[in-house]
């Protein structure tokens, strides 16, 4: 079933479960940043190319993130990998970042480590799964296009330095809530939310 139709309904059911409660909506995803280089074109002198260095490596971390769409309001961590308890220690640190009053429905996708069953879900957090081979659906997936973007065409000589510039990048994101709010959110998850 579309996530457009589930949305809604889903949140209706919530309100009328907690209604004492602030109901926040927000999309999650993660991203594998490494130190492969990421090239964009860029402009030279007509009749001669640009010549750029590159020195390839395997190396590479991760980030989680949520973004609340109609706020603009975002969370991220960096982890080491991807697997059940960097996605608790993700949701247990989430979570404290809600209000007493506060319910999250958390929309993600369908990754193994998302549903496990040793997953323990904290009590102001609600799941909500996308359909699977849908990344179009969660709007968090371009938040990764803001973030590359103001890391390519750079070499990092170690994943210490990536690091530091993606955590500069991530503390920026409050500076930009109008704009991620614009470009992030799908008309029909605010019409979802009315």
């Amino acid at each position: 079933m579309s996530l457009k139709k589930t949305l809604p309904e889903k949140i209706m059911k919530l309100r009328k479960e907690f209604p004492d409660n602030k109901l926040r909506v927000f999309a999650m995803d993660e991203c594998r940043l490494g130190l492969m280089p990421i090239f964009r074109y860029i402009w030279s002198p007509k009749g001669t190319r640009p010549i750029v260095d590159i020195y390839p490596r395997y190396k590479w971390f991760y980030v989680f993130s949520a973004v609340e769409l109609t706020t603009g309001d975002n969370f991220s961590l960096i982890c080491d990998g991807v697997c059940l308890e960097m996605m608790q220690y993700w949701l247990n640190e989430f979570s404290k970042t809600l209000k007493e009053d506060e319910i999250c429905l958390l929309i993600l996708d369908g990754a193994g480590w998302h549903n496990e069953k040793g997953l323990k879900i904290p009590k102001n957090i609600i799941l909500l799964f996308q359909p699977p081979y849908s990344p179009e659906c969660n709007p968090a997936e371009r938040l990764w296009t803001w973030i590359k973007e103001r890391l390519a065409n750079k070499i990092f000589k170690d994943l210490n330095e990536l690091k530091s510039s993606t955590i500069n990048i991530i503390n920026d994101l409050d500076k930009y809530k109008s704009i991620l709010k614009s470009w992030l959110c799908y008309h029909w998850w605010l019409e979802a939310q009315i």
